[in-house]
């Protein structure tokens, strides 16, 4: 509940301050005073959104705090809690349209601030009673009143459609992603199989490098050994070493044949065949070394290098690690994307089990919302009775909506019908009077937990006079026996049921706020029965009127 306001040049309102107790509380005063003005003053402390034109004229900022009692609040961060059984709200407008919000006097976003208020007050004023007969609103409503019942099949519906969205969602993802890499394939297939025909890796360079030094130092040993050959042999060229030697050797053994023995025989033989072995072995050396293997890998070592050149243009990239990276990356996907089918058909029939347990989730909450509108309907039917409308007759639709949703698949309206006319949707055919009326008979029919602690209302007696008005005092008051109510009213039979009485007078310019008991209360009674202070028959009806109140 509400237990203390301040406003300070809000609206009308230059300073006020009320201590509020439980119960019905009711603001009185002269047409044109402000009590309007509380109102506005409460839905902006409430969280509505305001224009800088709610600030009092001549001043630069207005605000407005308050003092609640409240137990903890589900969904509210730790540091906004209530502190033993206490909330501390402050809200402050300037001129120039910014505005700052306090909550336990921590500065807060104005979406915490609506967050946590619309747990602890509802404002029943004209704009609030035509937010509240929205169509989403009027589901709220309903399901509210089904309680238990309908939560528990509303819970689970929402936990599983949150989940079958979730799988769709992974499921879409699936075909995306196996979309993309069938197109990344069909893109790039051409690619990889020449990155796979060069057997690519990211040491490949090195290889090729020291690969080419070592043909390199091959080539250039064939060329010298070719040298060395062909001045022992002599080649093309004409007459080599070895000829020479030759030549060399048969002339000693001729001089030794002339001059008989001689131990040069050994000598020129010894010669002759080193000469010769080493001519045999450069032979065999260089018939061993292949120049035109070392041409051709060389080559081949170059046109993979060329290969390699042209995939980092085509990838636009710079170096050989990535061209790897991209080649390693697709492969991936595509082993991926041939064993992605068998997670693809476990997940569409994950979803298909879960799109059919959430229809018929849907339609056993659609079931619970048939026997709770027929309920609630009845139930409010019954309190407009009470409050003397006994020609209206309130009605509950459902109609089935195209797609199930996290809330069902029902669209709900609340329609309204007046003696023998045609039922319209409430919020098109309902008076200010009517639908005030109508509010009150669904707060009456909520239960308690759906309640707030604070109620306002704005004039919910307008348009009613006499037995009418007092029914609806009647239960205005039972109802602020659930919760705190504070009601605006012209209406002196309502008054008289108050537990709390504040009058609202302008005063210097502005409206000013006091409690009245006792003799002071009675006079504003006589002031709402005839407009006359000084009259002994209203004195006298006030005077009774308020001691029936305290009898009751």
């Amino acid at each position: 509940m509400l237990e203390e306001l301040q406003v300070h040049n809000l609206g009308g309102i230059r300073e006020a301050e009320l201590r509020l107790g439980d119960g019905l509380i009711v603001l009185t005063g002269e047409s044109g005073t402000g009590k309007s003005s509380i109102v506005r003053a409460l839905e902006f402390l409430a969280g509505r959104r305001a224009q800088s034109a709610l600030v009092r004229h001549g001043s630069e900022e207005g605000s407005a705090w308050g003092v609640f009692s409240a137990d903890r609040l589900q969904g509210i961060p730790e540091e906004y809690q209530p502190e033993e059984g206490t909330l501390l709200v402050r809200r402050v407008l300037s001129r120039n349209g910014r505005g700052k919000c306090y909550l336990q006097g921590k500065p807060a976003a104005l979406h915490q601030l609506s967050q946590v208020m619309n747990a602890l007050i509802g404002i029943q004023s004209q704009f609030a009673q035509l937010e509240l007969l929205e169509s989403e609103k009027q589901r709220e409503l309903l399901d509210a009143y089904g309680g238990a019942a309908v939560r528990e099949v509303k819970d689970s519906l929402h936990g599983l459609f949150v989940r079958a969205v979730g799988e769709e969602r992974k499921l879409r993802a699936l075909r995306e992603k196996r979309a993309e890499v069938e197109q990344q394939y069909e893109r790039y297939h051409e690619i990889l199989g020449r990155i796979h025909s060069i057997e690519l890796h990211e040491e490949i360079e090195q290889k090729w490098e020291e690969r080419t030094r070592r043909l390199m130092r091959l080539k250039e040993r064939k060329e010298r050994i070719d040298e060395l050959a062909a001045l022992l042999d002599g080649g093309l060229a004409g007459e080599g070493l070895l000829s020479s030697v030759e030549t060399l050797c048969e002339g000693l053994r001729t001089l030794q044949r002339v001059n008989g023995e001689s131990s040069w025989h050994r000598h020129t033989d010894a010669a002759l065949n080193l000469f010769q072995s080493l001519s045999a072995a450069l032979a065999s050396e260089s018939t061993q070394i292949h120049t035109e293997g070392i041409e051709q890998e060389l080559e081949e070592i170059e046109h993979a290098r060329g290969l390699v050149r042209h995939l980092q243009r085509e990838l636009q990239t710079s170096s050989v690690a990535s061209v790897v990276e991209f080649a390693n990356k697709l492969r991936s996907d595509l082993d991926w994307f041939e064993s992605s089918l068998q997670e693809i058909t476990e997940r569409k029939d994950t979803v298909q089990t879960l799109r059919k347990q959430t229809g018929e989730l849907a339609l056993q909450l659609r079931e619970c919302r048939e026997r709770t509108a027929e309920d609630l309907a009845a139930r409010i039917n019954s309190i407009l009775d009470e409050l003397g409308m006994e020609g209206a007759n309130f009605h509950v639709e459902l109609a089935k909506s195209d797609r199930i949703r996290a809330n069902g698949a029902d669209e709900v309206r609340f329609s309204f019908r007046v003696g023998s006319g045609t039922p319209v949707p409430v919020e098109k055919m309902a008076s200010g009077g009517e639908l005030s009326r109508l509010m009150l008979a669904i707060q009456l029919a909520l239960p308690n937990e759906r309640l707030p602690g604070v109620l306002v209302f704005d004039e919910v007696e307008a348009g009613l006079g006499g037995k009418s008005a007092l029914l609806a005092g009647y239960k205005l008051k039972e109802l602020s026996q659930r919760c705190q109510v504070i009601l605006v009213t012209h209406e002196a039979t309502i008054a008289a049921l108050a537990d709390q009485h504040f009058t609202v007078e302008k005063e210097g310019g502005g409206t000013i706020l006091r409690e009245v008991a006792d003799e002071k209360r009675v006079v504003e009674v006589a002031r709402m029965l005839s407009g006359d202070t000084s009259s002994r028959e209203a004195l006298s009806h006030a005077q009774q009127l308020l001691s029936l109140q305290a009898s009751s």
